[in-house]
């Protein structure tokens, strides 16, 4: 699970760097526009692997288990909800 979370603050913090100009100004300016976006796609990737690979290791842990009646009551009630 740490790995999960690991990969989403890495992945969602990744990407609100360019929504800061200047510092993703900066950034290119220092290493370049190409460099810049290989690093980027590189740790984005980086992100989306430990996403990934957390999601597949964490637990099965339900959270709640539905009545018995459950099933029977939305058939009925979700046909109405679409009028």
């Amino acid at each position: 699970m740490t790995l999960l979370v690991a990969g989403l603050v890495l992945f969602i913090a990744l990407h609100l760097v360019p929504s800061v100009a200047p510092l993703r100004a900066g950034l290119v300016a220092g290493m370049g526009e190409k460099p810049y976006r290989g690093v980027f796609s590189a740790l984005a990737f980086a992100g989306l692997a430990m996403i990934v690979w957390g999601y597949a290791a964490a637990p099965f842990e339900p959270v709640y288990s539905p009545p018995d009646w459950g099933r029977q009551a939305a058939m009925w009630v979700v046909p109405a909800a679409l009028v």
